[in-house]
């Protein structure tokens, strides 16, 4: 199977703007696909900007005639509407499609159950449907939570803005992690390596951590001001509580990432990839020095 070579990118945000950057850097012909051009900035030098009307599906089609890779970037809120953008995908020839997946346990089994989840094995069953009938191929990327932004941007193992902490159990929960730019890189990586990653799951991560270390790293970078406020959470009882509320209809951002941030640490779910595509991908992962000048700098 040939490398590939023309890649467009769906999603230009927080996670896209670092996946657009690696694939650039790897020689890739990329394209970002957006509503407007004047929205995209900070484009690397020799990308392209394509305008198409996610509404209609021809211009979606039209705007993908000729690549190879179509990678998702979008947000959450947009997750479970890819049906539609995966058969554009399919009409104009993409040979193969990355879903907008990145997280710990969404190709989990046992996390497919908990309705946060949901909407990505959903895609994920709809991609194997496609893959199954020989219309195009597919890649999952599990890189557990996104190390970078749950050391400062979103409060996640702490709150910094507050200085608070919520314990998720006994905050010993090991899990995998990975930065934006290695997600990039992975992804990058992958499409060099077609036929070993086709239609399949790739597990990446950076380094392994605890709630309670990323906690002592805040501490030590944060030490003037009010003290901290600390609480303690059940994961179990948590993620029941959010369960009753989504029954009652209340399935917002905030009630799906208290069961995100429960399900993760609790342990119930793979969280720790005990084995990983890291050295197929040409990836390396992150020493503790690495992680302590992560969370120095994020704080």
């Amino acid at each position: 199977m040939a490398a590939y070579q023309k890649v467009a990118l769906l999603g230009k945000g927080w996670l896209g703007t670092a996946v657009v950057e690696q694939l650039a850097k790897s020689g890739f012909s990329v394209t970002v696909l957006t509503r407007s051009r004047a929205s995209v900035k900070d484009i690397p030098s020799g990308v392209s900007i394509a305008e198409v009307n996610y509404d209609s599906p021809e211009s979606v089609t039209s705007a993908l005639k000729g690549q190879d890779v179509l990678v998702n970037t979008v947000g959450t809120e947009a997750i479970a509407g890819q049906k539609p953008i995966i058969d554009a995908a399919v009409a104009a020839g993409v040979k193969r499609y990355v879903p907008a997946d990145y997280g710990s346990c969404t190709t989990d089994p046992e996390a497919q159950k908990l309705p946060v989840i949901m909407p990505m094995a959903d895609i994920q069953n709809y991609l194997k449907e496609k893959a199954g009938e020989g219309k195009i191929e597919w890649t999952v990327f599990q890189t557990g939570a996104f190390l970078d932004m749950i050391v400062g941007l979103v409060p996640f193992a702490f709150d910094p803005a507050t200085k608070s902490i919520q314990w998720y159990d006994d905050g010993e929960t090991r899990i995998s992690t990975t930065t934006s730019g290695t997600i990039g890189k992975a992804i990058a990586g992958a499409l060099k390596k077609p036929e070993e990653t086709k239609n399949r799951v790739v597990f990446v991560h950076d380094i392994v951590v605890t709630q309670k270390r990323l906690v002592e790293l805040a501490k030590k970078n944060i030490a003037s001001g009010p003290e901290w406020t600390e609480t303690e959470v059940n994961t179990s009882e948590e993620i029941q509580r959010t369960l009753n509320l989504m029954k009652q209809g209340k399935s917002d951002l905030m009630t799906g990432m208290a069961q995100l941030k429960a399900a993760i640490f609790s342990g119930k779910y793979r969280v720790l990839y005990e084995k990983t595509d890291n050295e197929l991908l040409g990836l390396g992962s992150f020493s503790e020095e690495d992680l302590e000048a992560l969370v120095a700098t994020n704080l």
